[in-house]
């Protein structure tokens, strides 16, 4: 085993614009912001993205691949915001 420190990998870096900031901001102020019309915003995008009909939002890739293998369907396309 090497005892030669490890090369640092950095984080990248987000682009988050003041639109961005905005947006959260709006959605926060909503009184019942996890009920919302935003809600299935992010779906919706998820799709156009994808060139889908149907888009799915999950909260992390454990929940991701829970829900990939309920079906064997599911095509998985992962979509960057910039």
């Amino acid at each position: 085993m090497s005892s030669e420190p490890l090369p640092f990998l950095p984080y990248d870096r987000q682009t988050i614009s003041e639109g961005d900031i905005a947006a959260v901001v709006e959605v926060l102020r909503c009184p019942f912001f996890t009920q919302g019309l935003a809600v299935p915003a992010l779906p919706q995008a998820v799709a156009t993205k994808a060139s889908e009909h149907h888009g799915l939002a999950v909260n992390s890739t454990f929940s991701g691949s829970r829900v990939r293998g309920k079906t064997n369907r599911l095509e998985i396309h992962v979509c960057q915001s910039n």
